[in-house]
């Protein structure tokens, strides 16, 4: 009976012993994954920091190209309207303006001038009227709205 006593007390002697060294299995795996946590976040980091700051720099490109797309957008829309604007003025003109008499065909260098000059001065009182403008010379006496 002793001896199974003693066999018993040694079986528990060797049973504790296998738990102590799993324990310390145990806690050497979480160390080492603790360890090998963070070896990989300071090789990662820099990484994740590098592409971090290279897509800022792609969305503060992004950014800059759609602000100069709108710029060119807007310039298109003003540059449309004038456009617009001129043919209509050119329309409105040539509808109102009455050539002179002796104005439809020439006899001479003077009267080509002469004719000419009269249609110069006519469309830039037209224009000045059709765009609210002073004329050269002019002054504008009082502010309307365009």
């Amino acid at each position: 009976m002793v001896v199974l006593i003693l066999a018993l007390v040694l079986a528990l002697a060797y049973l504790l012993h296998y738990h102590m060294q799993i324990r310390a299995v145990n806690n050497m795996l979480e160390r080492l994954g603790v360890v090998q946590t963070e070896a990989a976040e300071q090789l990662v980091e820099p990484a994740l920091d590098g592409l971090r700051s290279q897509q800022e720099r792609l969305q503060q490109q992004h950014r800059r190209q759609e602000a100069a797309r709108q710029r060119e957008e807007a310039i298109r829309q003003r540059e449309a309207a004038q456009a617009r604007r001129e043919r209509e003025f050119e329309r409105a003109f040539i509808a109102q303006y009455e050539v002179p008499d002796g104005c439809d065909s020439w006899d001479s260098q003077a009267q080509m001038v002469e004719c000419t000059n009269h249609r110069i001065r006519a469309r830039r009182e037209f224009r000045a009227e059709f765009f609210r403008e002073p004329t050269p010379g002019q002054i504008r006496l009082e502010e309307t709205p365009r």
